[in-house]
């Protein structure tokens, strides 16, 4: 085992939580964020801890969410919001330590192992921490795990979700962690859950114990992961943020209100979500010489592949067509279920300033990147909405909501 101090930092209820530092009148109420409630299609995409309380479930429809909390106030997402909070909170994590791991908008692993000397020290640098967040960012709060391995940090930062400190070392990780649902760790979706279940591996600690050979031959490449991390057996460390672009990848998914299962429904999402991650690369100038595509059923499998495109740009066209590519060539709804999420995402970045290999069609893509330049400047102005692509007149990208038209019924 490691000598390592990893802090992994999980803002509470992150969405919900914005909203009440943005509304004092929200705070300690029951609330969620949610798409358009008029549409009557919206979803709950975050509850406070008061909305959970009384069994409102991330995912589930505003009407259900409703039926359990009727006193409960609907707000809308607020994106900008989301950012300004979470690069806050992210600079905050790097005036402590150069070694920062970003796992989403609200989640960061941090490393502190150069600057203290122990587990008990890394828990008052928590402390600090979490201080610092709630004084500066006018309320939000965070809980952090503690522990010499990222995967034990992380599993301690869920165990207490509402301003909570846990500390996980060498002499008392068996204890506190062992008797968790094995799906409670990283990686553990729910499929490799039911495959884990049917070894009679129900908790952690089954797994830590189990037989290398069994768990490999179901599992492979993944099995062995999961038994080094169950075990507190972990390799992997945290570059310095120095070490790489400010963006690795830049990528838009979106649980969708309902399941899917037509083409013409996947292309209009994929559109909308391109058009997302374009703009943000145009954003950060920054151009993605690859494509991924994230597809999640109803029951949620998932499945994944990107491509190389073989240049570099920041048209949400191309990005989208690639992306569209990929669908088609690993998925069909003749014999695969329904959607329930997508996710589009660029790699392979570089600064937009850097020189690079033309492509023969650089010409089209040139047009291409500067017409949709043209539109983010028209739509600074005078908003999102003053254009809009035919393909997403029926997907709304703000809330996340497909509105039914005659091509959709």
């Amino acid at each position: 085992m490691n000598n390592k101090v990893f802090l992994h930092c999980d803002v509470n209820n992150f969405y919900a939580s914005v909203a009440m530092v943005l509304d004092a009148n929200l705070k300690d109420k029951p609330v969620a964020v949610s798409g358009s409630k008029e549409l009557r299609r919206g979803i709950i995409l975050a509850k406070s801890r008061q909305a959970a309380e009384y069994g409102v479930r991330t995912g589930e429809t505003i009407w259900e969410a409703m039926s359990k909390c009727p006193e409960l106030i609907l707000v809308p997402p607020v994106f900008d919001e989301y950012k300004r909070f979470s690069d806050m909170i992210y600079e905050i994590y790097k005036s402590y330590t150069p070694f920062v791991e970003s796992f989403g908008q609200d989640e960061c692993w941090l490393d502190i192992t150069e600057v203290v000397n122990s587990i008990e020290e890394g828990a008052k640098v928590a402390d600090s921490i979490r201080k610092e967040v709630r004084k500066k960012t006018g309320g939000l709060t965070i809980s952090i795990g503690v522990s010499f391995t990222k995967t034990f940090a992380k599993l301690g930062s869920d165990l207490k979700k509402t301003y909570g400190l846990t500390i996980i070392d060498k002499n008392n990780y068996k204890d506190v962690l062992y008797k968790l649902p094995v799906q409670s760790m990283i990686y553990v979706g729910r499929a490799t859950n039911n495959l884990l279940n049917k070894l009679n591996i129900f908790t952690i600690g089954d797994l830590a114990g189990a037989h290398d050979a069994i768990i490999i031959n179901e599992l492979g490449k993944n099995g062995e992961r999961l038994l080094s991390y169950a075990r507190g057996i972990e390799t992997e460390g945290i570059k310095k943020s120095s070490e790489f672009s400010t963006h690795q990848s830049v990528g838009n998914g979106t649980t969708l209100p309902r399941d899917i299962k037509r083409l013409e429904d996947v292309k209009r999402v994929i559109y909308a979500l391109s058009e997302m991650v374009a703009f943000r690369l145009r954003k950060y100038n920054m151009l993605c010489n690859g494509v991924s595509l994230t597809i999640k059923d109803n029951i949620f499998s998932t499945k994944s592949k990107q491509v190389s495109l073989g240049f570099h740009t920041c048209s949400s066209s191309i990005i989208a067509d690639k992306a569209i590519e990929i669908f088609n060539s690993f998925y069909s709804f003749d014999t695969m279920l329904p959607i329930r999420a997508i996710t589009v995402t660029s790699y392979d970045l570089i600064e937009d300033n850097q020189s690079i290999q033309l492509s023969f069609f650089d010409s089209n893509i040139m047009k291409s990147e500067s017409l949709e330049k043209t539109i983010d400047d028209l739509r600074s102005k005078f908003g999102y909405d003053v254009l809009k692509r035919g393909t997403e007149i029926a997907y709304d990208v703000s809330t996340g909501e497909i509105i039914e038209d005659d091509v959709l019924k």
